[in-house]
């Protein structure tokens, strides 16, 4: 967005209205920060407003959200770390998303995916396991191919 302003305030006149990311674009990233990443404070507005120095030409998302930026700076502050923030920013999320449904079919699976994704102190904790469950995997293959090579453990040297 930040280019886009520069070119429209600078850049030839031919080239001046150029979308680089068009408005369609867009609204597929918002929606993808507020329901795949349960966003629940809806920022793009906020950016382009910022970025653009107008209003969001869109409308709202959801006039469903409960928290906006200043309940989600106060939650960031309450929960000390940002794996924790973002774990119960999504656990409130997915349970406002669960609300308005007649079955909540799925509902613990997706609670319970939160909760291990967020089961980490930091973000290098969820780093350090991801990089020892790899390391793990490659080892398992490796011995696995190894094994293959020698056709099998009993012809082993």
């Amino acid at each position: 967005l930040a280019v886009q302003r520069w070119v429209d305030e600078n850049a030839p006149e031919e080239v001046r209205g150029l979308m680089l990311i068009t408005l369609d674009e867009l609204r597929e990233i918002r929606r993808i920060w507020v329901v795949d990443k349960h966003e629940s404070e809806d920022l793009l507005p906020t950016i382009w407003a910022d970025v653009m120095g107008g209003d969001w030409p869109d409308g709202n998302f959801d006039d469903d959200q409960r928290f906006g930026a200043e309940e989600m700076d106060l939650l960031r502050a309450t929960c000390g770390t940002e794996v924790r923030f973002q774990t119960v920013r999504e656990l409130l999320d997915i349970e406002r998303q669960q609300q308005t449904r007649v079955r909540r079919a799925g509902l613990f699976g997706e609670l319970l995916k939160a909760l291990q994704r967020g089961s980490h102190g930091s973000e290098a904790q969820a780093t350090e396991q991801a990089l020892q469950q790899r390391d793990a995997v490659v080892a398992a293959k490796r011995a696995v191919r190894e094994l293959s090579l020698f056709g099998g453990e009993g012809d082993r040297p």
